[in-house]
Protein backbone atom coordinates (compact mmCIF):
# COMPACT_ATOMS: atom_id res chain seq x y z
CA UNK A 1 0.00 0.00 0.00
CA UNK A 2 0.84 3.56 -0.76
CA UNK A 3 2.06 5.38 2.37
CA UNK A 4 -1.29 7.74 3.33
CA UNK A 5 -3.16 9.33 6.36
CA UNK A 6 -5.35 6.08 5.67
CA UNK A 7 -2.87 3.62 5.60
CA UNK A 8 -2.33 4.16 9.31
CA UNK A 9 -6.29 3.09 10.08
CA UNK A 10 -6.23 0.27 7.93
CA UNK A 11 -2.90 -1.37 9.63
CA UNK A 12 -4.86 -0.32 12.80
CA UNK A 13 -8.08 -2.07 12.11
CA UNK A 14 -5.78 -5.50 10.74
CA UNK A 15 -6.93 -4.69 6.89
CA UNK A 16 -3.91 -5.78 5.17
CA UNK A 17 -4.44 -5.12 1.66
CA UNK A 18 -6.70 -2.90 -0.90
CA UNK A 19 -8.35 -6.01 -2.39
CA UNK A 20 -9.29 -6.68 1.53
CA UNK A 21 -10.84 -3.24 2.49
CA UNK A 22 -12.46 -3.47 -1.06
CA UNK A 23 -14.15 -6.75 0.16
CA UNK A 24 -15.41 -5.24 2.66
CA UNK A 25 -16.69 -1.55 1.75
CA UNK A 26 -18.13 -3.05 -1.58
CA UNK A 27 -15.96 -0.19 -3.03
CA UNK A 28 -13.82 -1.37 -6.06
CA UNK A 29 -10.09 -1.82 -6.09
CA UNK A 30 -9.15 0.81 -8.10
CA UNK A 31 -11.55 3.32 -6.05
CA UNK A 32 -9.72 2.75 -3.52
CA UNK A 33 -6.11 2.72 -4.09
CA UNK A 34 -7.79 6.32 -6.07
CA UNK A 35 -8.98 7.29 -2.21
CA UNK A 36 -5.72 5.79 -0.36
CA UNK A 37 -3.03 8.38 -2.91
CA UNK A 38 -5.50 11.09 -2.52
CA UNK A 39 -8.56 10.89 0.08
CA UNK A 40 -9.57 14.60 -0.27
CA UNK A 41 -11.42 12.84 -3.66
CA UNK A 42 -13.69 10.13 -1.82
CA UNK A 43 -17.19 10.83 -1.77
CA UNK A 44 -19.10 10.77 1.54
CA UNK A 45 -20.46 7.41 1.22
CA UNK A 46 -17.31 5.92 0.33
CA UNK A 47 -15.54 7.75 3.19
CA UNK A 48 -18.06 6.51 5.67
CA UNK A 49 -17.99 2.77 3.94
CA UNK A 50 -14.04 3.03 4.79
CA UNK A 51 -14.45 4.92 8.17
CA UNK A 52 -16.59 1.81 9.02
CA UNK A 53 -14.55 -0.92 8.37
CA UNK A 54 -11.45 1.05 9.69
CA UNK A 55 -13.29 1.49 12.55
CA UNK A 56 -12.65 5.06 12.49
CA UNK A 57 -14.15 8.24 14.24
CA UNK A 58 -15.05 11.09 12.18
CA UNK A 59 -12.63 13.44 13.98
CA UNK A 60 -10.03 10.97 12.14
CA UNK A 61 -11.76 10.67 8.71
CA UNK A 62 -11.52 14.66 8.85
CA UNK A 63 -7.61 14.41 9.73
CA UNK A 64 -7.69 12.01 6.62
CA UNK A 65 -8.88 13.39 4.61
CA UNK A 66 -6.85 16.86 5.19
CA UNK A 67 -3.74 14.73 5.19
CA UNK A 68 -3.04 15.18 8.80
CA UNK A 69 -1.02 12.11 10.47
CA UNK A 70 -1.44 11.61 14.16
Amino acid sequence: MTTSPLTIYLHRAGIGSVRELAELTGISKSSIDRIIRNPGIARGYQMESIARACGMSAEQVGNVILGRRE
